[in-house]
């Protein structure tokens, strides 16, 4: 072997050793950048991770304030529906005690036109705070309310009758004091004897109302035959055109109820009526406070 020949092999064989070493030198630099490349996206899931964590945070605190200004809205309706409808029947219930104060000196007529217009408008407002109350409280809540609202009704009614009864009297005297028509004279002293009978019978009120059968009230009532003969003579002038020419029908009505004591009934109703609505009144202040978490106060049920 020459010289050339050996030197070629060693040629080779070097350069066959030196591929190896670079394979290396690229495999340590491979896994240099893959373990700085892993460290990164570990960084880069921790902040993901820290962003999702504070905007769950911040989106739980929004939500939280929202409810929060939710409940005190809806707390604030309902406080807002409270107040209105306690102030409109107290309204309502002012005016139902001035009917009772009218001068029972002349027919108030006047007065009287003032007031139910005023009753009518503060009636409707009542009408319309009740509506909004049976939307914003549950059953139980409602419920007192309706009631609450039914005996001031009829405690304005039969104030308001005893009003009207005394009205429609009142001015069967003026006329009768007036003029010198002999039928209002008539009128006047039968619808007396008629008072007179009611009275000597012993019943108290209105004997049509307190013998009325209690199991059957469609039934018709059977007055004591010196009642019923009186009331007829009442009726009988009634029905004159002469005397329809100064009453209304419902003027005419009221002159019998006057005659049979219903202005006495009408007072004992409007009392029971007027009892009945404050217990309701102060069960549903009672079911307000409580609603919108106030403690109860003295006198509320």
């Amino acid at each position: 072997m020459n010289l050339e020949t050996i030197a070629a092999l060693a040629a080779a064989g070097a350069a066959a050793t030196a591929v190896p070493a670079s394979l290396l030198v690229g495999r340590w630099q491979m896994k240099g950048a893959l373990s700085q490349a892993q460290g990164s996206l570990a960084q880069a899931q921790a902040g993901l991770t820290q962003a999702e964590s504070a905007y769950r945070a911040s989106l739980d605190a929004v939500k939280a304030q929202g409810e929060t200004a939710h409940t005190q809205w809806l707390r604030g309706m309902k406080r807002d529906a409270f107040a209105s409808f306690l102030v409109s029947a107290h309204r309502v219930w002012d005016i139902a005690q001035e009917l009772t104060y009218l001068d029972a000196r002349s027919d108030g007529r006047e007065d009287l036109t003032s007031l139910l217009a005023d009753l009518s408008v503060a009636d409707r407002e009542l009408n319309n705070a009740y509506s909004v109350v049976s939307l914003e409280v549950p059953e139980s809540g409602r419920m007192i309310a309706y009631n609450m609202k039914l005996y001031l009704d009829l405690c304005v009614l039969s104030n308001k009758t005893q009003v009207e009864i005394r009205a429609a009297w009142n001015k069967l005297n003026t006329l009768h004091s007036s003029t010198t028509d002999r039928i209002l004279g008539e009128l006047h002293d039968a619808l007396t004897q008629l008072q007179g009978r009611v009275w000597a019978s012993g019943i108290s009120g209105d004997p049509r109302i307190r013998l009325q059968p209690v199991d059957n009230p469609l039934a018709p009532v059977t007055l004591p035959s010196e009642i019923a003969d009186a009331e007829e003579d009442v009726l009988a002038l009634l029905r004159r055109s002469d005397v329809q020419q100064h009453f209304t029908t419902a003027e005419r009505e009221c002159l019998t109820d006057w005659a049979f004591n219903k202005i006495e009934q009408s007072k004992e109703d409007a009392e029971n009526w007027n009892n009945r609505f404050q217990d309701q009144q102060r069960a549903f202040r009672a079911y307000a406070r409580e609603s919108l978490g106030h403690p109860a106060e003295p006198g509320d049920e």
